[in-house]
């Protein structure tokens, strides 16, 4: 088994989706069950196996303004445990 950490991030406010409401339920199960799919087609694990460590605003890359700003995106930090011979297809998402 090998443990593979990645992010994602995307455009949703991290005020839309606060702990303990049913809009980040919602958001988790359907952010697991969509890597879950991506990853091998779907056919090595289901969407139990994707464990999302945390979710926060994702930082501004480039941002041009002095102002600060409110966020509109999130960055999801998950990881899974893989089977060796699906890491090279993971490695590439």
């Amino acid at each position: 088994m090998a443990v593979v950490k990645s992010s994602v991030e995307f455009p949703v406010a991290l005020t839309d989706i606060q702990v303990g409401s049913p809009e980040r339920a919602n958001f988790e199960a359907d952010f697991k069950k969509a890597m879950a799919e991506k990853i091998a087609g779907g056919s090595v694990f289901d969407d139990e196996k994707i464990i999302i460590d945390q979710i926060v605003a994702a930082r501004r890359r480039h941002q041009r303004r002095l102002q600060t700003s409110v966020s509109s995106a999130v960055e999801v930090e998950w990881h899974v445990e893989i089977p060796a011979e699906v890491i090279t297809e993971v490695a590439n998402l």
